[in-house]
């Protein structure tokens, strides 16, 4: 009880701190676009780092490129400390993760399997039936539907496997990783943002209706279709008709891919923008190669319509 009590405390915490960093930030933003002058990331970035400093921390004890981009982002909805401490009770209250189950957890931890690429017919009926929104993807974003395509197939078959672990309680257990001095590891430092991004997003109605006890990951935290982090979800996850984002929905998922590629800078560098995903050179190879194979299938020689 007295751990369970700790770790709610400690997401709460962690609410509270993102909460009031992200007000800053997005005020700071607000007003360098006020001043008439140009805006570049740098200007961003330097102001979000003085807006962590008046609240006491250093850019170094921030996720400062998460921060940005959920500041960056559409409001969140208004959400009472009541209501987030609600989601909080009970991401605390689900089942720890067996030790059958932990011990898998850290084994594809320890070692990822790799990434595979199914065969790009299953992709044809996906663009078929969501090509409105890999129009409007590619309107905003400049995001072709061959990489969108490629990366939910590689991810996840477009929908098909989601994942099999329980969410809160995957987190929880990379949350407890130590390192050799005793200290937590940047995974367990990650995944204690996951959980409190997690609980926001389950009190502001972003998890597609489902509480986060009902979810099931990867053994890394990731989720839904596009296996975003919760983090990342919370941050660079966009709905096309701009309401509320659930990553179990085709359409979000496939609409948020190309938001994240162009944040991750598509137009200038793609297989970049891949790397930004996901950090291995062995999965972009996987989704560029199945993105090719994707665009024959579709016949897709031109942009989509516009």
């Amino acid at each position: 009880m007295r751990a369970d009590a700790s770790l709610e405390t400690g997401i709460m915490r962690q609410i509270a701190v993102d909460n009031k960093v992200d007000a800053g930030i997005r005020g700071a933003i607000d007003r360098l676009s006020r001043s008439g002058q140009p805006v570049t990331p740098e200007d961003v970035e330097e102001a979000a780092e003085e807006v962590v400093r008046s609240h006491g921390l250093r850019p170094q004890d921030v996720d400062m490129e998460t921060a940005i981009a959920r500041a960056s982002g559409p409001p969140p909805p208004p959400v009472s400390d009541a209501e987030y401490s609600q989601a909080v009770k009970l991401i605390v209250s689900t089942p720890p993760l067996d030790p059958e189950t932990k011990a898998e957890v850290q084994r594809l931890a320890d070692k990822p399997p790799p990434p595979r690429a199914p065969a790009p017919r299953g992709a044809l009926d996906a663009f078929r039936k969501n090509q409105d929104v890999f129009d409007k993807a590619y309107k905003d974003f400049g995001v072709k539907p061959e990489h969108i395509l490629g990366i939910l197939g590689v991810e996840t078959g477009w929908g098909r496997n989601t994942g099999k672990f329980p969410l809160p309680a995957t987190l929880r257990a990379i949350s407890e990783k130590t390192g050799p001095d005793g200290r937590p590891t940047k995974s367990a430092i990650r995944a204690g943002r996951d959980l409190a991004a997690l609980a926001r997003l389950s009190a502001q109605g972003n998890l597609g209706g489902l509480t986060p006890d009902q979810i099931r990951g990867s053994y890394a935290g990731a989720m839904g279709i596009p296996q975003f982090l919760p983090t990342s979800w919370e941050a660079l996850a966009r709905s096309p008709d701009g309401g509320k984002r659930d990553p179990f929905n085709f359409g979000d998922a496939a609409y948020s891919v190309g938001h994240y590629l162009r944040a991750s800078g598509y137009s200038k560098d793609v297989p970049r923008s891949i790397w930004g995903y996901n950090h291995s050179q062995e999965y972009v190879d996987k989704v560029l190669g199945l993105s090719a194979d994707v665009k024959a299938s579709l016949g897709a020689a031109q942009p989509p319509r516009k």
